[in-house]
């Protein structure tokens, strides 16, 4: 699915600004929330006559009511479908639980650099930052978590790296699907162009999710010991 939405927008009284097809983001960039942004100022700079313009929209969310800008190209006076440039502020980082940040850093600072790639709608990029963010996470766990030997880890595949050091099913088979689509976004063939973006990031999230659980398993908050039954 497109991390933009298309919309139409029209400024009363201003036949420039009527009925103009633009896209925006789904998401608040403040408050991360699906939105039916409300378009309030409009503006056009024109840079060469007529045949090309720069036009900002100023929106508000419903949810936060916080203000986002939007950054537009117009080619022709008469074309009614404005090229999406670039959103202001960017969205916010993904956080992540303490024990993930605690255990790779890194991770996260590559899957946010993925994320904000797709608020972009750079898809391409953000496949393939997340794939390997999905390699940093599992090499990471198997090393500061597992206590893996770092020089055997740092030389496995991904793919045996998966295996190794994932002990559930529902947790090997969610990073595997993220690894198989992630390496259509960082080789030339592509083998499943039918499988849309959204897909491996629903697939990431659940890994992570499984990944998370696990470490707060082998970190409980309190000593705990086994009780006979």
């Amino acid at each position: 699915m497109d991390n933009l939405k298309e919309v139409i927008v029209s400024k009363p009284n201003t036949p420039y600004f009527s009925n103009l097809k633009i896209k925006i983001p789904r998401f608040c960039p403040h408050c991360n929330q699906a939105i039916s942004a409300i378009t309030v100022e409009y503006y056009r700079l024109s840079y060469i006559g007529n045949e090309e313009a720069l036009n900002v929209l100023l929106h508000k969310c419903p949810d936060c009511e916080k203000f986002f800008v939007t950054l537009h190209k117009r080619y022709k006076e008469n074309n009614q479908e404005l090229e999406y440039i670039s959103v202001y502020p960017n969205q916010k980082k993904v956080q992540f639980h303490d024990l993930i940040e605690k255990i790779s850093p890194r991770f996260i600072d590559v899957y946010n650099q993925a994320y904000t790639a797709e608020q972009q709608n750079h898809l391409d990029v953000a496949g393939a930052g997340y794939r390997l963010a999905l390699e940093i996470l599992i090499k990471d766990f198997a090393i500061n978590a597992l206590h893996e030997d770092p020089k055997v880890v740092k030389r496995k595949s991904l793919s045996n790296a998966l295996k190794d050091y994932l002990d559930e099913q529902e947790a090997l088979t969610s990073a595997d699907v993220v690894r198989i689509l992630g390496n259509d976004y960082v080789h030339y063939e592509q083998k499943h162009e039918g499988v849309e973006f959204t897909e491996l990031k629903w697939y990431l999230e659940m890994f992570i999710k499984r990944l998370e659980a696990k470490l707060l398993f082998l970190n409980p908050p309190v000593p705990t010991r086994m009780i006979d039954a």
